[in-house]
């Protein structure tokens, strides 16, 4: 070796490796991509969510409305096989009629 010379063997310039260009046909992604949308989750959808579940829970039920059983409403054909046969199956005993508990439309005898 020659005095002064480092103890690292470098190859000539001509001989070192260049830096691969991009490929245009294989995108590449940023690595801080997951910060933007985490920063969107908690900031944006986050809230939103939490008012939505306030506004809900909030939110009271109709009572039942009068009822008119007109002849062309609630048939019946055939009975469910679920409950006691006349309820749908998405039956909700606070807003919705069954059959029979309404009461029948006034006579019109003008």
């Amino acid at each position: 070796m020659v005095p002064g010379a480092s103890s690292q063997i470098r190859p000539p310039v001509e001989c070192r490796p260049i830096k691969i260009p991009p490929n245009p046909c294989c995108p590449r992604f940023h690595q801080a991509n997951w910060r933007k949308y985490k920063l969107l989750f908690f900031l944006v959808c986050l809230p939103l969510i939490l008012i939505q579940c306030f506004n809900t829970c909030g939110h009271k039920t109709p009572d039942k409305g009068e009822c008119r059983d007109f002849e062309y409403m609630r048939l019946r054909f055939k009975k469910y096989p679920w409950r006691d046969g006349i309820q749908t199956f998405f039956h909700n005993e606070r807003v919705n009629h069954v059959p029979g508990e309404c009461t029948p439309p006034p006579l019109d005898c003008d």
